[in-house]
């Protein structure tokens, strides 16, 4: 086992990395908004209105928070809502999995996972 240096964690250089990480994964996630647009109307068709907007605000929110998910949850799938990791797995299965069997998932038309961006030093 590896102990990990807090400084060097902590550093700038180190958060100037996980900021130019973020930053590149939101813009390679940028849709156009001809894409947007075609990605509302197949929601608002075959999901939901509501559903729509709801991927919405979390994506914004987990954009928001990216840098510092990006230090807790490097390369983790992450169930996320309302600025806040419900529940993490290294794989994407096994946390649908888990999840599904939750109240949290019970009470929802909606969740939002998304996998965050690997970072190592």
């Amino acid at each position: 086992m590896f102990a990990h240096n807090t400084d060097l964690y902590n550093s700038h250089e180190v958060d100037e990395k996980i900021r130019k990480i973020a930053e590149a994964a939101i813009e390679k996630d940028k849709l156009t908004e001809e894409q947007e647009e075609k990605l509302k109307k197949l929601y608002f068709q075959y999901v939901g209105e509501e559903e729509y907007y709801y991927g919405k605000r979390q994506e914004e929110s987990f954009n928001k928070n990216l840098p510092i998910l990006i230090k807790q949850y490097s390369g983790k799938y992450v169930l996320f809502e309302d600025g806040k990791v419900i529940d993490y797995d290294l794989d994407e299965d096994t946390l649908l999995d888990r999840v599904e069997e939750t109240d949290f998932y019970q009470s929802r038309n909606a969740i939002y996972v998304r996998q965050v961006p690997q970072y190592t030093l």
